[in-house]
This record gives structure tokens, C-alpha cells and sequence, in this order.
């Protein structure tokens, strides 16, 4: 395996190198380059990555959490997020995201008296038909019905 570094000596007398975007003082270039070493060698492991995906959505319930967006965030590929979510906990990428909600949706009922459409808008999904609708899909029941029965 070959592994290239581009150094580009700084035009300034200071004693700093610039790898891409990136300025380190000669003292620290060791680190950084045992730093690039480990990450080429002991790879980010799956379960790391599942890890960090699913708190992700879990933190961002009520940001963007669009397929492009996911994988420019954790930064990979469409095929690699979709592959890994099935493998890891048996459904879509969308279906995982929308439980979350869900479950949160669930617990802002049983412990809040917030509007529906709050409840909708805090856990991401801003059409209040189509969060009841998802809703009475996943539990059963429309919320007002859940909310009253718990």
C-alpha cells in the first residue's frame, strides 16, 4: 500500500507546513502523521459507525436528516448508509428516522400537553396530516386517541 502526502512548504519564515487546507507547526507534524497512519490502518469499525449514525439522528431529530444529507455528514456513500442501516437493524434508513420520531412524538404525549402540531414540528415533521397519518401507521392510534388512553 502506498500512502502520498502532499506537503507544500508555507512562503512565510515561520516554521509551519500546509497539507491542504490544513497549517501544522514541524513540531506537531509527527502527531499528524501518526495520526493519518492510524486512521489508514485502524479504520472508523462498523459498529462505531452505526453508533455515531444512530445518535446523530437521535440528537437532529427535528433538523435535515435527508439520505444527501446523512451521508455528507457522516461521510459516506448512499450505498454504504443504505447497506449498513439494513445489515445493522433490519429496515431503511427512512424507516429507522421515522421510528425515532415516533418514539419521541410518543413521549412528548404521555409528558407534555403540547399541540399535536408542536409535537410534529419539535420531533422534524412539519405536515401535520402526514405526521398523523405516520402516527396511526407505527402505533395504532392518532395521537389525540394516544394521548388520552396513557
Amino acid at each position: 500500500m502506498m500512502i502520498s502526502f502532499r506537503v507544500r512548504r508555507s512562503v512565510s519564515t515561520s516554521n509551519d507546513l500546509t497539507v491542504g487546507p490544513h497549517t501544522q507547526s514541524i513540531s506537531q507534524w509527527p502527531n499528524v502523521l501518526r495520526s493519518a497512519i492510524s486512521f489508514v490502518f485502524n479504520p472508523f469499525s462498523y459498529n462505531d459507525f452505526i453508533s455515531f449514525a444512530t445518535t446523530y439522528i437521535k440528537n437532529n431529530l427535528c433538523s435535515d436528516l435527508s439520505i444527501p444529507h446523512l451521508c455528507k455528514t457522516l461521510h459516506v456513500s448512499k450505498n454504504v448508509l443504505y447497506k449498513s442501516f439494513h445489515e445493522s437493524r433490519g429496515c431503511t434508513v427512512t424507516e429507522y428516522i421515522n421510528r425515532q420520531r415516533i418514539k419521541q412524538a410518543q413521549k412528548l404525549l404521555r409528558e407534555t400537553n403540547m399541540p399535536i402540531y408542536h409535537i410534529a414540528t419539535s420531533v422534524g415533521i412539519l405536515n401535520y396530516t402526514y405526521f398523523c397519518r405516520l402516527f396511526k401507521k407505527s402505533t395504532g392510534l392518532s395521537p389525540i386517541v394516544y394521548r388520552n388512553n396513557v
